[in-house]
């Protein structure tokens, strides 16, 4: 294979996108991908859509006399949670209020998302109490807001409650909870959630598998390590 000399200064900019990198070796070269700049290129790109979407919002309720409905409210709302703009978030929850649409099971986990993303579980659990009707989605997004703030108790608490109600957690369920699991150094949890897992058939799912191994990671330097096979279980 050919060798490459030429020095590459800075290789990882944020506009590099994919690009094929010729890395020389003792024993011979070879080629190597680097994925340079991606993750700030999709986030730029992501928050450019969230914007577009936003000011097409303003447009319709400020130019047209069309009225938002339950289809264009939970998108506005998410968008409200990428931009981490909970003063445009609660200006879009009192609309749906006004218009009566709060009570809509989409509106409603889209904003107990969104307060639970912002930080503002003061609004998030309100918002999920009051709501007449509730999904695994409804459960999922309210146990996140807790995991996402730490609130390592309040996020097991609700996983009992989907239990008492006759759901079942999906894997969006466990890669949500185990995370809080890791940062409480929490062992006894993680093994209980990961035999819950195996019991349902999750354990199969790569997010579950993939979660299972960071929170080993994050784990193994306060405790031992946890050898967990995510794989199925048989009896000897």
């Amino acid at each position: 294979m050919t060798s490459f000399s030429t020095p590459v200064s800075s290789p990882c900019t944020p506009c590099a996108g994919l690009l094929w990198i010729p890395v020389p070796s003792s024993m011979e070269s070879r080629e190597t991908t680097c994925l340079c700049g991606m993750p700030s290129l999709a986030r730029t790109l992501e928050m450019s859509f969230i914007m577009m979407a936003v000011k097409a919002f303003v447009g319709l309720v400020s130019e047209t006399e069309f009225q938002p409905d339950s289809d264009t409210l939970p998108c506005v709302i998410k968008a409200c949670s990428g931009l981490l703009d909970v003063g445009l978030g609660w200006e879009v929850h009192g609309m749906t209020v006004k218009m009566a649409l709060v009570s809509d099971v989409f509106v409603g986990n889209a904003l107990v998302g969104m307060y639970g993303k912002c930080g503002f579980l003061e609004d998030a659990v309100p918002v999920f109490e009051k709501m007449p009707e509730r999904n695994l989605v409804s459960w999922n997004s309210m146990i996140r807001g807790f995991s996402e703030n730490g609130l390592c108790i309040e996020s097991h608490g609700l996983l009992r409650e989907i239990l008492v109600v006759g759901l079942l957690p999906d894997d969006a369920t466990v890669v949500t909870l185990l995370p809080v699991c890791a940062a409480e150094g929490d062992i006894d949890m993680g093994i209980a959630i990961h035999a819950f897992v195996v019991k349902l058939g999750l354990s199969e799912e790569l997010m579950v598998s993939n979660a299972f191994d960071e929170d080993i990671k994050a784990v193994k330097n306060a405790h031992d390590p946890i050898r967990v096979s995510v794989g199925p279980v048989t009896r000897a």
